[in-house]
């Protein structure tokens, strides 16, 4: 994803047709990750060798902001915690989606402002990203 204003980076709701914007959502961080596939062997003189395909790779997600409906509760309290999303980039068109399973969710104290909530995800399947 290119270097714009955080909110010019979306998280749609997938399932929904049309596609809605994940629900109160105001920070937003991905983790790409890459796990590499040590191939060092006695030919390599000591020196640790990695496969240049990674072994698996996946996306992490981390979301905050103040909670404006109850998707996340319920995908939660029915433990079916799989949740189609997209990402997007407004600027760039840049398009990252996948299916991603709600690892936990907190929700905080009431404020004036409403409920504060964060949550994490983390990809389950195939990741397509369109640049």
């Amino acid at each position: 994803m290119a270097a714009h204003l955080g909110r010019r980076m979306r998280i749609y709701n997938a399932v929904a047709s049309p596609r809605v914007l994940l629900a109160g959502v105001q920070a937003k961080t991905l983790k790409f990750n890459n796990e590499p596939v040590d191939i060092t062997s006695d030919d390599d003189a000591g020196f640790r060798t990695i496969l240049a395909t990674p072994g698996l790779q996946s996306l992490d997600l981390s979301v905050s902001g103040i909670c404006k409906d109850a998707v996340l509760l319920t995908k939660w309290a029915t433990g079916n915690g799989i949740l189609p999303l997209e990402i997007e980039d407004l600027e760039t068109t840049e398009l990252i989606t996948a299916d991603f399973f709600l690892q936990n969710l907190q929700l905080e104290a009431p404020t004036a402002q409403g409920v504060p909530f964060s949550a994490e995800f983390i990809s389950s399947g195939t990741i397509t990203y369109a640049p």
